[in-house]
């Protein structure tokens, strides 16, 4: 295992310690990264996303609003929930925080 690889898996048990716990204290359940609540029609995401290069990260909120249904599907849900990008309303937070994507470092 490389010295990225190792990061990427302290940075995702990092999520699920810290994040997780937290989140799971609210309701939410789910593990890898990928945590979801239901209240009643919406369901509310909160996931962990790696950079397809290695080395960053990102974090995506998603609301799934069960009253609005997807005109294409183009993979099967989950059976926990939707990923964010599957919701009727999707967004990163550094968007939200920082008005810009945002992807963290942990490869060093």
């Amino acid at each position: 295992m490389g010295p990225v690889t190792q990061r990427k898996g302290e940075a995702t048990r990092g999520f699920a310690r810290v994040v997780g716990t937290e989140l799971r204290a609210h309701g939410f359940i789910g593990r890898h990264g990928h945590l979801v609540r239901r209240l009643g029609p919406v369901t509310q995401v909160v996931e962990m996303q790696h950079s397809i290069y290695g080395g960053r990260l990102t974090a995506n909120l998603g609301l799934g609003l069960e009253w609005l249904k997807p005109v294409v599907r183009w993979v099967k849900a989950p059976a926990l929930g939707p990923r964010a990008r599957d919701c009727a309303r999707w967004v990163r937070v550094g968007l939200v925080a920082e008005g810009k994507a945002r992807g963290w470092s942990y490869g060093g």
